[in-house]
């Protein structure tokens, strides 16, 4: 009987530990409707049959737990339409005091002029249905990349 009742308290305890240490609220995710799109162009690189959704996430913090918060948010929110659109995107900025719902309704350049390099945390991509990539952002690049620089080529040759 002791053997049981020890074990059982072990249990509780284990289990009331590993629900206190995780205090993550849920993660809010609200659709920015007036970008989310295939005729908005917010950037210059976007073409016809490009459609990209654009997402503002509250409660994030950088843990397992968000992450997957987030990838089951993807994948409940994925359905036809990545197969209706040549490139389909989802792209999902932090909440702060610029990168808001109300301040974008107010000021919509400021996803460009600001929230692009300061909040831009996350973009999922697929092409022709398939799925191609997530990228990671932090300050406005691609987190874990090196920084490109692009020359000029060289000339062409003719064929004299």
């Amino acid at each position: 009987m002791k053997k049981s009742q020890s074990a059982f308290l072990i249990i509780s305890f284990f289990l009331f530990a590993c629900s206190c240490a995780s205090n993550q609220k849920p993660l809010k995710f609200v659709r920015l409707d007036q970008f989310s799109n295939g005729n908005a162009k917010v950037d210059s690189l976007s073409l016809p049959g490009d459609y990209t959704e654009y997402f503002i996430i509250s409660n994030w913090k950088d843990n397992k737990e968000c992450s997957q918060q987030l990838n089951e948010f993807v994948l409940k929110r994925i359905n036809q339409d990545v197969f209706k659109y040549i490139n389909f995107s989802m792209s999902f900025y932090l909440e702060s005091n610029i990168t808001n719902v109300q301040h974008l309704k107010t000021d919509p350049r400021d996803l460009d002029r600001y929230s692009n390099d300061h909040d831009r945390k996350f973009t999922y991509s697929w092409s022709k249905g398939q799925f191609l990539s997530i990228f990671e952002f932090k300050d406005g690049m691609i987190s874990g990349g090196e920084h490109i620089t692009i020359s000029e080529a060289p000339p062409l040759k003719s064929k004299d």
